[in-house]
């Protein structure tokens, strides 16, 4: 009705700087899979298709909790995905996976079809990405990355982080890797790092800018060893505060 007074309101709502959507405030999604004809007019999917795809300015934060039921929907999101990087210039990337069918694995962001230079704080929980031969990944903005709740062979931690050249917050609760294998993690000018909940084996740091440390294995899955297993910090001349449970010591 406001595009009565004035036909600047129609697409008024395109110059939105944060969008955030989440699957709770969508309770018709009663689907198998996902169509375009929007048949569902209040369908999750087809909501955030519409608004999204019609996006064409600036976002500064873009938040979506959703569940993945099928390959159709890992399609349509890392379409939003490259939309939001490409088109939007995203700066703030939150994401908040859960699976009804997790036999496709964990799902990995297609960051390295895009541009990510405009990405400045990424929070991913129940996905991840991996820079790899002939997909390499390059966060050259990249300040703060936080990682929930990744629990999976494929999820390259050291990788992951080789991706982020400018990396200074590091948030790693509640996730796991092959607990055989060392973890050396190498950010020259990551300033905070924040472990909880997580096993990961042995953890070498090479972050010489290091300033802050949050280490917690009291709720981590017990391994052989009893958790996560220690952290190994290459240079502390600049750390100022630790908060960390007795195992950072043994």
């Amino acid at each position: 009705r406001t595009s009565i007074l004035s036909k600047r309101w129609r697409r008024l709502w395109t110059a939105i700087p944060s969008l955030a959507f989440d699957e709770k405030d969508f309770p018709s999604r009663q689907r198998s899979g996902f169509s375009l004809d929007g048949t569902e007019s209040t369908d999750l999917f087809t909501i955030v298709n519409q608004v999204l795809l019609n996006h064409d300015r600036f976002l500064r934060s873009l938040c979506l909790r959703l569940t993945l039921r099928n390959d159709s929907d890992r399609r349509v999101l890392g379409s939003w995905i490259r939309h939001a990087i490409v088109v939007n210039q995203v700066e703030e990337l939150s994401l908040q996976i859960s699976y009804s069918d997790r036999s496709s694995g964990l799902y990995e962001l297609p960051l390295h079809l895009c541009d990510c230079r405009s990405i400045c704080h990424l929070k991913l929980s129940g996905s991840h990405f991996c820079s790899r031969p002939g997909r390499e990944v390059v966060l050259s903005s990249l300040q703060s990355l936080s990682l929930h709740g990744v629990h999976s062979t494929v999820a390259d931690f050291p990788r992951m982080l080789d991706a982020c050249p400018q990396l200074e917050k590091l948030v790693i609760h509640n996730c796991s890797k092959d607990v055989t294998e060392d973890v050396q993690i190498s950010a020259t000018r990551l300033l905070s790092l924040s472990i909880k909940g997580s096993v990961l084996g042995k953890i070498k740091m090479i972050a010489p800018s290091l300033q802050f440390i949050d280490y917690d294995c009291h709720d981590s899955p017990s391994d052989e060893d009893g958790g996560l297993r220690k952290v190994l910090v290459d240079d502390t001349s600049r750390i100022r505060s630790i908060a960390a449970c007795a195992c950072i010591f043994r």
